[in-house]
C-alpha cells in the first residue's frame, strides 16, 4: 500500500492528521517509532487514506482489527507528539460527542472533565446511545451507578 510522499508531514499540522484519521473520537491511542505513527483506532473505516497520503504518508499498514501504522519517515515522533497535544487541547470535540451519546443536552445533568477522564451524570439511561458512547470513549467507559458514568479519554 505504499505511495509516493505527499507534502511535509509536519507542515500541515496535527488538526489535519486528526481529521484524516477520523477525528479525535476515532483515536484510541497515538504512538510512534522512528518512522511510523502507531495508532489504535475506534473504527478504521473512518480514516481518509487520500488525505493521509496528501499529508505526507508514504504508506499505510493495517495491524489487526483496529491497528494502523502510518509510514511518515523520521518526523513520525514529532507528528505523534503534535497529535497528542492537539487531542489534549480539544476537549470541546470530545464533549460534543459525549453529549450526543448521552442523549443530548436535555439528558445530561452534569459532565465534568478530570484529566483524560470524564464523569457524566444523566437524568435517564434510556436515551443513552451505547454505540455512540463506545465511539466517543477513546479508552472505554463504565457505568458507576444507575445515572453516573465514567468515560476514559
Amino acid at each position: 500500500q505504499a505511495a509516493p510522499a505527499g507534502g511535509n508531514p509536519t507542515a500541515s499540522g496535527a488538526p489535519a492528521f486528526v481529521g484524516a484519521l477520523g477525528g479525535a473520537a476515532n483515536l484510541r491511542s497515538v504512538d510512534a517509532c522512528t518512522t511510523r505513527l502507531r495508532l489504535e483506532l475506534q473504527d478504521p473505516v473512518q480514516i481518509d487514506e487520500s488525505a493521509l497520503r496528501a499529508l505526507g504518508a508514504r504508506g499505510l499498514i493495517r495491524v489487526g482489527e483496529r491497528g494502523l501504522q502510518v509510514v511518515l519517515g523520521p518526523q513520525a515522533e514529532q507528528v505523534a507528539g503534535d497529535i497528542r497535544t492537539a487531542l489534549a487541547a480539544a476537549p470541546g470535540d470530545v464533549r460534543e460527542g459525549l453529549v450526543a451519546a448521552l442523549g443530548g443536552e436535555g439528558n445530561v445533568v452534569r459532565l465534568d472533565q478530570h484529566g483524560a477522564r470524564w464523569r457524566a451524570e444523566v437524568a435517564d439511561m434510556g436515551p443513552v446511545d451505547v454505540a455512540k458512547l463506545d465511539q466517543a470513549a477513546v479508552r472505554g467507559w463504565t457505568q458507576l451507578s444507575p445515572r453516573v458514568l465514567h468515560v476514559l479519554g
